[in-house]
């Protein structure tokens, strides 16, 4: 079980870099994630090492998710709706096999 996420803290830019030290080590040791306003609207975050590279994880696994759309479309540009409608199917049909596939894989025996 994943620890519990640390909050959420909204500062001003000119704070940030008056407390960076200090902020730094909050962000850190996970005890927050810091969103930096400028003007009142948000500009930057900042977040843990460990954080970035779950988000690193999330975009790439999004990526690797929806790359099946691109191909689906990339492979019919010329076709009939009809045609489109036959290559979905089948690309939903393989991507729900595989995910049958993986899990059973991670299930229990």
């Amino acid at each position: 079980m994943r620890e519990r996420e640390p909050m959420t803290q909204t500062m001003d830019v000119s704070h940030v870099r008056q407390d960076f030290k200090d902020v730094l080590s909050s962000v850190s040791e996970r005890r927050t994630r810091v969103l930096i306003e400028e003007q009142g609207k948000p500009v930057a975050g900042i977040v843990s090492a460990e954080d970035l590279a779950r988000l690193n994880q999330l975009d790439a696994q999004w990526d690797e998710d929806w790359r099946v759309f691109d191909d689906i479309h990339a492979r019919n540009l010329d076709k009939t709706a009809e045609e489109v409608e036959r290559d979905v199917a089948e690309a939903l049909s393989a991507v729900s096999a595989q995910a049958r596939r993986e899990a059973k894989r991670r299930s229990p025996r």
